[in-house]
């Protein structure tokens, strides 16, 4: 996970409010990723405005059935983050 906290972002609250009005929060144990599609991004976003995003059409998002990405996301929920599907 060091890689993932490394490469987190600032979310302006501009962003932030509207990834929460607008976008579907998600868990990696329910969502259904047998329908990933190429354009798929997922996003964790803090209450603090920090964010990482998981673009799943990048190979080290969808290898091993989409592995980083879920232990990516129970990582952040772990830390009181939210998992949103934003595209």
């Amino acid at each position: 996970m060091r890689d993932i906290m490394a490469n987190k972002m600032k979310i302006c609250k501009e962003t932030l409010q509207k990834v929460k009005d607008g976008c579907v929060i998600i868990s990696p144990k329910t969502f259904n990723w047998s329908r990933v599609e190429r354009d798929t991004w997922l996003m964790c976003l803090s209450d603090g405005g920090e964010g990482y995003y998981f673009p799943l059409d990048k190979s080290e998002n969808s290898e091993n059935n989409y592995q980083r990405v879920k232990e990516g996301m129970k990582f952040f929920i772990s830390q009181g983050w939210t998992a949103y599907k934003i595209q």
